[in-house]
């Protein structure tokens, strides 16, 4: 007779082989099937008004940062600041929402967007 301790024999631990009971279909599948709730996003941001020489760059560094993208800030010859940014769509689209506020001495009057393939290279956010 057993005591009152149950184990759990030959059970893998290994992450491709953890299973999970899937919410829809209430049948078990693996880990790695499931869907992924992060769709990885690159966005080239420029945004004109008074950006520069306000703490626009540092801003957006911390607040690039504090929501865990990946990317770089740098000012432009028309007084214009460019972003590049990667990460999940709803990060970076609150960051575009951040960026359209700015730091409290910017006035932002536009913030145009394209859309882009992430290539995952970028690591960290750096100011240019």
């Amino acid at each position: 007779m057993r005591s009152g301790r149950r184990c759990r024999r030959f059970k893998s631990s290994r992450p491709d082989q953890i299973q999970r009971r899937h919410r829809l279909t209430s049948t078990w599948l693996p880990v790695a099937s499931l869907p992924q709730p992060r769709e990885l996003v690159a966005a080239e941001i420029v945004v004109s008004g008074d950006v520069q020489g306000v703490g626009y760059r540092a801003f957006t560094q911390r607040a690039a940062k504090e929501l865990g993208l990946s990317g770089w800030v740098r000012n432009l010859y028309d007084g214009r600041v460019q972003v590049e940014v990667e990460g999940p769509r709803a990060k970076v689209e609150e960051l575009l929402a951040r960026l359209r506020r700015g730091p409290s001495l910017a006035e932002v009057t536009d913030v145009s967007v394209t859309w882009k393939t992430p290539t995952g290279s970028a690591q960290g956010f750096t100011i240019f």
